[in-house]
C-alpha cells in the first residue's frame, strides 16, 4: 500500500503509528545503551572473563530505565550533571509514551491538526533519544577502549552481525539468591588436564562457573573434557548462595544449606589462574 491508496486522514494516522513505533524503538535502544555503559564502567577495573561480562550485562539489563538511572545515582557513577538531567527527561518521556500517550491524544488523534501535532511531537522526542544515545555510546567507547575493545573490533562485530543469519538476543537466565545445586564438575582447559574450570549445574540443567563475586556464565563446555567431582556427590543436591555479600573480588564464601561452604580465594603469581576454591564444613 502506498500514500496514493490512502486519503490524507488515513495516511496521517498510519504515519503517527509508524513514528510512535520508531520512537519506542529509539527509547529501547537508549535504555540498552545506558545498561551497556553502566556494565563497562563497573567492570573496567576488574579482571573478569568475557563470559562474566555477558552475565553482568544481563543482570544490568533486568533493570528498567528508571532502575538504571537509580544505579547511576546510588553508585555515584561519574556523569555530567546536564547529561544525567537529560536522561531523567528521557525517562519521563519514555514512561509517558508507554503508559499514557494515546490516552492523552485520544481526542486530538481524531482531528487532522491533532495528527500533525503528534507527528511533530514524536519527531522531537526522537531527536532527544538519538542525541542521548550518541552521548552515552561515546562514554561506553572510552571504557571499552580501556579493556581492549577498540572501535575496529566493534565495527567488525557489527558487520558480522549484519552479514550473518538472523539471531535473537534473548534474555539470559537470571540467578535467584539461592539455587539448587545438583552437580559439580571440572572442565579441563588444556590437554594435560592440569588446569580446569569448576562447573556447577543447577536443577534446571543450566551450568555456571565462578566469577570474582559469585556464579557467572562459563565458556563453551565440551563434555569430552568434563568430569564430575565425585567427592562432592554425597553433599548434593543442596541449595547454595549465588552471589557474595563481600565486595572483595575473588575472596568470598558461598553458604550451602547442607552445612558446608564454597570458599573462593585469589591466587598470586600463577599465569592464567585467578582463583582457587574449596568446599568445606562451616
Amino acid at each position: 500500500m502506498t500514500k496514493i491508496d490512502l486519503d490524507e486522514d488515513e495516511y496521517l494516522a498510519r504515519e503517527a503509528f509508524a513514528q510512535y513505533g520508531l520512537t519506542m524503538y529509539l527509547a529501547q535502544s537508549l535504555e540498552k545503551s545506558v545498561g551497556i555503559w553502566i556494565t563497562f564502567g563497573l567492570t573496567k577495573d576488574r579482571k573478569i572473563t568475557q563470559f562474566q561480562f555477558d552475565h553482568e550485562l544481563e543482570e544490568t539489563f533486568k533493570n528498567t530505565f528508571g532502575g538504571l538511572i537509580k544505579i547511576i545515582k546510588d553508585l555515584e557513577i561519574q556523569i555530567e550533571p546536564n547529561l544525567l538531567a537529560k536522561l531523567e527527561v528521557a525517562l519521563m518521556e519514555r514512561n509517558r509514551l508507554a503508559h499514557h500517550y494515546w490516552w492523552e491524544h485520544s481526542v486530538s488523534f481524531t482531528k487532522r491538526e491533532g495528527k500533525l501535532y503528534i507527528l511533530n511531537e514524536l519527531k522531537g522526542i526522537q531527536i532527544l533519544f538519538t542525541e542521548l544515545d550518541g552521548a552515552i555510546t561515546s562514554l561506553t567507547d572510552k571504557d571499552a577502549e580501556s579493556k581492549g575493545v577498540t572501535s575496529g573490533i566493534i565495527q567488525k562485530f557489527s558487520e558480522d552481525l549484519v552479514e550473518g543469519p538472523i539471531i535473537l538476543f534473548e534474555q539470559g537466565r537470571i540467578l535467584r539468591k539461592k539455587e539448587m545445586l545438583i552437580e559439580v564438575g571440572r572442565l579441563y582447559t588444556n590437554t594435560d588436564r592440569r588446569q580446569y574450570a569448576p562447573i556447577f549445574t543447577f536443577e534446571d540443567g543450566s551450568r555456571w562457573t565462578l566469577g570474582d563475586k559469585g556464579f557467572t556464565y562459563p565458556s563453551e563446555i565440551n563434555d569430552t573434557n568434563y568430569e564430575i567431582e565425585k567427592s562432592i556427590v554425597p553433599l548434593l543436591p543442596t541449595l547454595i548462595e549465588t552471589r557474595s555479600k563481600n565486595s572483595t573480588p575473588w575472596e568470598y564464601d558461598l553458604n550451602m544449606d547442607c552445612g558446608y561452604v564454597l570458599s573462593v580465594k585469589k591466587t598470586q603469581g600463577i599465569p592464567g589462574i585467578l582463583f582457587s576454591y574449596s568446599i568445606k564444613k562451616k
